[in-house]
């Protein structure tokens, strides 16, 4: 790491104590401004470090620089991973009227957080919130979630006793049920991405651009490693437009 990373990282873990964001939440009153947008975390059991980082601009900073930077205005978008609505409502307010957003997001306690922090954001967004799992090694219909106490940090279970259950989908399914053409995908899925590359192909050829974090994961047995993903990414007539640490833009040759 260098000296510069190193010194971000202290001032990000000075910023992001949990004094400090509970400060921030009673202050604002759990409505955070956030670039641009104004993010509710009322009601949702928002951890205090996950208030901070949205008012110092350190929550999913490189998905929010791309999309803004970026996304096609002229797309539907399939948003995997909504988490509080944050990159969501970047994603709604830079779309053109009548182009819809389909956001999945596994966390069922997250789904009304979402669309208050869309519509609030961007009050004619089209928006559609899925709450299923993006899991293509699922074995049946319901995958097992755990549920993180901060709640941006559910992560699939490998035991199901240790979580909730909760629908499986994948891109096909989602572009089959929301009958969606050419689109753009915005993904974070912490590690899901390499199911996806490697079974969901078909799906990804309807996929004009990506702004996706990438994760070593284990798929099938094999380790998988961002490298990889981003070369799996290329095979499907992909190339890289940008790149921070692991987030990547691609577009399609």
């Amino acid at each position: 790491m260098s000296v510069l990373m190193s010194l971000k990282a202290r001032v990000a873990g000075v910023l992001t104590r949990p004094v400090v964001g509970r400060a921030v939440g009673r202050i604002l009153r759990d409505r955070i401004p956030s670039r641009g947008c104004v993010i509710d975390t009322g009601g949702a059991d928002v951890a205090p470090r996950v208030k901070a980082m949205l008012l110092f601009r350190l929550y999913e900073s490189a998905e929010i620089r791309f999309v803004q930077r970026h996304l096609r205005r002229d797309l539907d978008v399939v948003e995997l991973g909504g988490c509080l609505g944050v990159v969501s409502s970047q994603i709604a307010r830079r779309m053109k009227p009548g182009r819809r957003l389909v956001t999945v997001e596994p966390n069922p306690r997250l789904a009304g957080v979402i669309r208050r922090n869309v519509l609030g954001n961007a009050p004619g967004a089209d928006l559609t919130v899925v709450s299923a799992a993006i899991d293509y090694a699922a074995e049946g219909p319901e995958t097992t979630l755990v549920l993180g106490d901060a709640q941006i940090d559910s992560a699939l279970a490998t035991d199901e006793r240790s979580g909730v259950r909760v629908p499986v989908t994948t891109l096909s399914h989602l572009l089959r049920d929301h009958a969606i053409g050419e689109f753009a995908l915005v993904c974070d899925v912490e590690g899901a991405e390499a199911g996806l590359v490697a079974k969901d192909v078909d799906a990804l050829a309807r996929c004009r651009q990506a702004v996706i974090e990438l994760h070593p994961s284990t798929f099938e047995g094999r380790r998988v490693s961002v490298a990889d993903l981003v070369a799996a990414f290329e095979h499907a007539g992909f190339f890289t437009v940008d790149s921070y640490g692991p987030v990547y833009v691609f577009e399609k040759r």
